[in-house]
């Protein structure tokens, strides 16, 4: 039995690296796997997975350690897609993809909460692991992170970043002074800071100021954002969690994409905006530099240099463009599931 546990894979983030991991797998690899998901997914918006061996799963540790133990001696390769090593020893070969930052670094998770959550999901991971087990990142910066964390192997590492090629070729006019944040309500997406910095900006006065976001939960986004917007040159609107055709349409048309987060893994929007010829304004933080050259950098943890970026995007005629700096290597990663 070969098994892939997404038992604990939910983010809308983490859906999109399952859903291009499948895309990129062969129809004859997805039916070789047994497939657990959170149940808290739609199976059925999981494409590929309509027709594979799945089991829908409650995202309890408990949960999965049942599965495990009542399967141990069937499991031939074990894939992890969602941070945690198997709950149980294997002896067979085990894969854990790693992408969330914050487990690394629970203090920026910035509630008290998600922080002593993050930090005793880090001694757990610590204590079951095994350093026969092999995990993935998607940059060199989370390996080095990882390694040091964790106190794994670097050479158990592989970097494979993993993201997908839209070849959008269409050149299409952006709309002036047009802002977008693929983002989630999660604090370390530091939405507070960023709404209070387009309400700073000097140009707010004389000119339509569109910000466009992608948060899940609407409560949250007229709670504290359209409540805490006090210009109504600031045009805010939320499209939700969007699908693929939704996010291809607001890249589209939107001239920059503004990434004010405090900590990521990777920072796939950061890749995804470019092939659509978004200019990119961020966080001045190693995990952007590593993976993109912005147009304009900011420190995110001040509210006066977000500000001051944007009013510099928006007096400029035009700033220069933005550059990828990594490689797509979902083949990489297929190559070593597939293997």
């Amino acid at each position: 039995m070969k098994l892939f546990d997404c038992t604990f894979l939910n983010s809308a983030g983490g859906i999109k690296i399952l859903e291009i991991i499948l895309d990129n797998m062969s129809n004859k690899t997805i039916r070789d796997y047994f497939f657990l998901i959170d149940s808290r997914n739609d199976i059925k918006a999981l494409g590929k997975l309509k027709n594979a061996k799945y089991k829908l799963i409650l995202n309890s540790e408990f949960k999965r350690r049942t599965y495990y133990k009542s399967v141990e001696y069937q499991i031939e390769k074990c894939i992890c897609l969602s941070n945690v090593p198997p709950p149980i020893k294997l002896k067979c070969e085990v894969i854990i993809f790693f992408h969330n930052d914050l487990i690394l670094k629970p203090r920026l998770s910035l509630t008290v909460l998600k922080s002593i959550s993050f930090f005793f999901k880090k001694i757990y991971i610590k204590f079951i692991n095994s350093n026969k087990y092999k995990w993935v990142v998607q940059t060199e910066l989370m390996k080095r992170e990882l390694s040091k964390g964790l106190n794994i192997k670097v050479s158990n590492i592989f970097s494979f970043p993993i993201f997908k090629d839209f070849n959008f070729k269409k050149t299409l006019d952006k709309k002036s002074n047009s802002f977008l944040y693929v983002c989630s309500s999660s604090p370390h997406k530091n939405i507070n800071r960023l709404i209070q910095a387009f309400n700073q900006i000097k140009n707010i006065n004389s000119k339509t100021i569109y910000l466009d976001l992608t948060i899940d939960d609407e409560t949250f986004f007229k709670e504290n954002i359209l409540s805490k917007n006090i210009n109504k040159n600031l045009v805010i609107k939320n499209h939700g969690n969007s699908n693929e055709s939704s996010l291809k349409k607001l890249y589209s048309q939107s001239k920059f994409l503004i990434y004010p987060s405090v900590v990521e893994s990777f920072g796939l929007p950061l890749i995804e905006s470019l092939e659509f010829n978004c200019k990119i304004i961020a966080s001045n933080l190693p995990y952007v530099n590593e993976i993109v050259k912005p147009s304009v950098v900011f420190n995110p943890f001040l509210i006066s240099s977000i500000s001051d970026s944007i009013d510099y995007v928006i007096e400029k005629n035009n700033i220069t463009g933005s550059e990828m700096l990594i490689k797509n290597k979902i083949d990489k990663f297929i190559e070593l599931i597939e293997s």
